[in-house]
């Protein structure tokens, strides 16, 4: 656990900077990352990047949500991907088109998915 301006921790960092399996900071990186930039498995951020990310900007390799998403599956105010959902596509389909592209992700991350993109 770290906590400070510049975190490095093995399970949880929180600063200006936090890199750790659960990071949260201005930048932050990590299995679990949430800040201002994040970057990692599951990314959640002003600027989102990785396999899953939501945010103002998010890209991702599977799933990105957000105002600005781009990914494989996008859905998003502007949604740019193989499958692109708006912000008003049904919530029946936003889950099932979630469901199928995070297959392998743990079924938490796509609760937690499934519930960011009908609320956003």
């Amino acid at each position: 656990v770290s906590v400070g301006g510049l975190s490095f921790g093995l399970l949880f960092a929180l600063g200006g900077w936090g890199m750790g399996c659960i990071a949260i900071g201005g930048l932050a990186i990590g299995l679990l990352a949430f800040g201002g930039a994040a970057v990692g498995l599951f990314a959640m951020g002003g600027g989102a990047f990785g396999v899953y990310a939501a945010g103002g900007g998010a890209i991702a390799s599977e799933i990105a949500i957000g105002g600005s998403a781009h990914a494989p599956l996008a859905i998003g105010r502007i949604a740019e991907g193989a499958l692109a959902l708006g912000l008003d596509t049904d919530p029946a389909l936003i889950a099932k088109s979630i469901q199928n592209a995070a297959q392998g992700a743990p079924k938490f991350l796509q609760n937690l998915l499934i519930f960011l993109a009908q609320t956003w």
